[in-house]
């Protein structure tokens, strides 16, 4: 995986011999040597984010599923992406501003259609705007958070040998 600016939610994956239990508490063990760094979770499912001392509205958290192969094989699935409440946040406003322009461009098109004058194209206008800005505030988001996306994932690389990574540059 190469990890880049434009990288939305990047994802990853190893096979490991290590049990659920035993890389939750490694996991644990390591995050809790750093300043930065804390885990949570059960044994099949391990987020790794920020303590709240370091955290802001763009701080992303990387997400660990554990799955088994069979009795002794683990597959890892990992999933590096902002937290759960500024994803649905910019998800509703995407959501909500669509379905404004879109009823507004009906109702629009179908008075234009009627030769009944409207202002709601202004209405229109403004929402596409208010998307276009909206886009523009999570490319601005996800470049802060880069950074911290960068750690996560040079963390769990550096301490799960098994991922293979295509760009070692970060």
């Amino acid at each position: 995986m190469k990890l880049t600016l434009n990288t939305l939610r990047p994802r990853f994956e190893f096979v490991t011999n290590e049990s659920p239990k035993m890389l939750n508490e490694r996991m644990g063990l390591l995050a809790s040597q750093t300043e930065d760094l804390v885990t949570s979770g059960n044994d099949y499912h391990i987020v790794l984010g920020f303590k709240n001392n370091y955290q802001h509205f763009w701080s992303p958290q990387a997400n660990l599923n554990v799955e088994d192969i069979n009795t002794d094989t683990f597959k890892v699935n990992g999933l590096i992406g902002p937290k759960p409440n500024t994803w649905v946040l910019l998800m509703f406003g995407y959501g909500a501003m669509g379905v404004g322009l879109l009823f507004s461009l009906i109702i629009y098109l179908s008075n234009r259609s009627l030769n009944i004058d409207s202002n709601l194209i202004y209405l229109c206008v403004a929402l596409g705007i208010g998307l276009l800005a909206l886009y523009m505030v999570t490319v601005f988001g996800r470049r802060i958070a880069y950074n911290d996306s960068a750690r996560l994932y040079n963390f769990i690389k550096e301490h799960i040998s098994e991922i293979e990574d295509d760009d070692t540059s970060l």
